[in-house]
């Protein structure tokens, strides 16, 4: 560093950091490709990162520096499914619909275990269920939970490119 450059830094203080510089200290390499978010993560789990004066998800940033911009209305997805991870080559840019895809999953109040099918009490049978684009597709009703789950599994793979593929590969 030379005399000029460090009477500015003691006068101005040092120069800012690239966003990438920035980002490189907030990281950890896994040796399975996942570069996991070392920092500050909300209760969802995904990194934060400031940009200015503005808080923003570090995946999307990560995308936006690296890959390029993030067009309006379009999601940044993980198509690894680990929220803290900000491996650019894990992230995808998906539409809010194909996102919903991709997070469906067995939830906590599922009767079944099975993504697609639950209890009806009125019928008393299994009824299998999609949803695509907030509209919820009845698929029929079923003595086991397992059929109720392979019409769910059938109708998914014709209408859920997106669907995270562990849910299309479930045992009885």
């Amino acid at each position: 560093m030379t005399d000029i450059q460090k009477a500015r830094d003691v006068r101005f203080g040092p120069r800012p950091r690239s966003v990438l510089d920035r980002l490189a200290t907030k990281i950890s390499v896994t040796s399975d490709g996942h570069v996991l978010w070392t920092a500050y993560c909300d209760k969802k789990g995904y990194g934060r990162f400031t940009v200015g004066k503005t808080g923003a998800m570090a995946h999307r940033v990560v995308y936006a520096e690296v890959v390029g911009d993030i067009p309006e209305g379009m999601e940044v997805d993980h198509i690894c499914f680990v929220r803290n991870c900000v491996n650019p080559w894990h992230l995808r840019l998906v539409t809010g619909d194909q996102n919903k895809q991709s997070r469906a999953r067995v939830d906590g109040r599922s009767t079944s275990g099975y993504p697609g099918a639950h209890w009806d009490k009125r019928k008393a049978a299994w009824r299998a269920e999609g949803s695509q684009s907030g509209r919820n597709k009845f698929l029929g009703y079923f003595d086991t939970r397992w059929e109720a789950y392979v019409a769910w599994r059938e109708w998914a793979r014709l209408h859920m490119p997106y669907v995270n593929p562990e849910l299309l590969e479930m045992k009885p």
